[in-house]
């Protein structure tokens, strides 16, 4: 401890985020670590030959403890909600999806009823292309992913839990909209990336051109081909995208 402190502590700390992870301690067990914590913490202030020894074990409790927290608050918890399958709901977009060959993909928080909730949001390619100007309306059939079968398997439900989202809604019918007056300087930026995409997408160039100039300039890849993808991993573009990517999400 005396020669490597910090790196103690670190593996504390993701032991506990570990700990946490595959037990899921619930708040009967996390407040009480809150507070041995705070004891911990207070303690390391007095002065006494027994906390001087045993000052190293303490903190490396106090830092597993802190990692149990961490993870336990920034976990998702399941939404206690009452939807059946077809409802008809009302959402805004939070932020738009890789595309695939029948939909686009957003994700969005939608109600139904008097409940509402995260979701990923399924709109045909026939549909207008959504943007954050809007709050949109339309009969969607809503349901949660299954974890898959196999652990090797890429779970999505727990992928996108990790975003606190539970549902996918695919709607077929038409989307009706009116126009929302609420929009954050953050949404209203995202507006703005949107128009400067759809203005890309008027120009007279090729659609390979098009998502490749939308990929270097916004990092945006929502409709691009497998091709175009390539082209970037070959190039080596790819991490500067993903890095523009993360940064203007």
């Amino acid at each position: 401890m005396n020669k490597q402190p910090l790196l103690i502590l670190v593996i504390c700390f993701v032991l506990g985020i570990f700990f946490q992870d595959n037990f899921s301690l619930n708040e009967k067990y996390i407040y009480p670590i809150i507070g041995l914590c705070f004891i911990v913490l207070i303690s390391t202030f007095f002065k006494s030959y027994f906390l001087h020894k045993s000052k190293p074990y303490l903190l490396g409790l106090m830092f597993f403890g802190i990692g149990i927290i961490l993870h336990f608050f920034n976990t998702f918890s399941p939404q206690n909600i009452s939807v059946s399958e077809n409802e008809t709901i009302v959402f805004k977009i939070s932020k738009k999806l890789n595309s695939n060959e029948k939909n686009r993909k957003y994700e969005a928080v939608a109600q139904a009823g008097k409940e509402s909730f995260n979701a990923v949001l399924y709109i045909p390619k026939s549909e207008k292309e959504l943007d954050f100007n809007h709050f949109y309306k339309a009969e969607a059939y809503i349901s949660k992913p299954k974890s898959p079968q196999y652990n090797f398997q890429f779970d999505y439900a727990k992928y996108l839990k990790r975003k606190d989202i539970e549902y996918q809604c695919y709607t077929n019918d038409e989307v009706s909209f009116a126009p929302r007056n609420d929009l954050s300087l953050h949404e209203k930026f995202l507006q703005k990336r949107v128009e400067v995409l759809q203005n890309i997408d008027k120009t007279e160039i090729s659609p390979q051109s098009r998502e490749f100039l939308k990929g270097i300039i916004l990092a945006d890849r929502t409709e691009i081909d497998q091709q175009t993808v390539q082209d970037f991993n070959r190039s080596g573009l790819v991490h500067f995208w993903q890095f523009r990517e993360h940064i203007l999400s």
